[in-house]
Formats: structure tokens, sequence, C-alpha cells
């Protein structure tokens, strides 16, 4: 479609995914809505073996996004203390995203509060657990569409420059510069 964005026509890129295994339904929520929109690869944490700073720090740097999904489980009762314990991880992963720098989107269930706050550079959507629903539209839908398009922009603009800083760099290695064309 002429004029439009590459990310708009489903631009893939890598995305490092901080979620929570066990909220299938809130994951498959967000992922449809990014149908469309883009196609993220995702890069996770298996959780299969113990926390290794470094090796997320790797899995967040090597990609071009960080994408946050933190519900709070549904059966839990949202004491202070709990809050913190559910969000320990994802407060690692968030601080682990602010660093690299990456252009990050975070969806948060409202019951985190001031508990889980992300970096100011980084997209912040609260939602109501019981909005996110699967195969159902919600009101909180078409915000959440515009932010994931924001965060898709974001996305390619920094996938532009980093392309554009790598032609220079190399060129500049060579011998060519941008000047010289």
């Amino acid at each position: 479609m002429k004029g439009s964005s590459t990310a708009t026509r489903g631009e893939s890129f890598r995305a490092f995914l901080s979620h929570r295994y066990r909220s299938p339904e809130v994951n498959e929520y967000f992922f449809r809505l990014f149908a469309g929109l883009a196609t993220p690869q995702f890069e996770v944490d298996k959780g299969t073996i113990a926390t290794s700073v470094t090796r997320l720090e790797r899995l967040v740097r090597d990609a071009d996004a960080f994408i946050g999904l933190y519900p709070f489980p549904s059966d839990a009762d949202p004491t202070i203390d709990r809050l913190r314990a559910e969000s320990r991880y994802f407060r690692l992963e968030l601080d682990l995203a602010d660093r690299a720098g990456k252009p990050a989107i975070a969806f948060i269930d409202r019951r985190y509060g001031a508990v889980l706050r992300p970096p100011p550079a980084m997209i912040q959507v609260r939602f109501r657990a019981q909005e996110v629903v699967p195969d159902i539209r919600m009101p909180g839908e078409a915000e959440f569409k515009l932010r994931l398009a924001e965060f898709c922009s974001r996305v390619e603009a920094a996938r532009r420059y980093s392309l554009s800083r790598a032609l220079v760099q190399g060129g500049a290695n060579q011998g060519w510069h941008p000047s010289a064309a």
C-alpha cells in the first residue's frame, strides 16, 4: 500500500517477549492484536534453567525490540507482598530493556499499580484483566491498537537508524562516504 509504513504491512522483527507463561489467554489476546501491524519473532527466556542476567541481557540486546505482557494471576489476592513477588522477574526484564535502549512496550495489569513502573521512554499500557479476553473485542482494544501502532513505528525507525549507521560505518571502513556518492 503506497505511503504506509512497512510495520503496518506486517513487518517482521525480533522481539524479546517478557511475559507470564501461566497466562496463555493474555498472551494470545495481545498476539492477536499484533496481527496486521507486524510479525514479531519472539525470543523468550524459557525459564527451564537458573536465571542468568547475562543471558537475559544478551537476548534483549540482540532483539530489535522489547514487548512485556504483565497480567496478575486471577486467583491471587493483590496484596503488596504478592504484587512484589509476582512482578519480581518482570521488573528485572524491564530494567534490562531500559539499559538496552530498544523500542519497548509494556502491557500491565492495572492491579500492579506503582509496584510495576516501566521507564518513561517505554510505551506503557495499563489494562483491566476483564478487558483481555481472547476472540472478543473489548472497549480498550482501540487504545491498545493505537499504542501498538506507535510501538511498531518506533521499531521501524530504530531499525532504519541502525541500518543507516551500519552502512555509513561499513562504508567508512572501506573508504566510502555518503557525501562521495
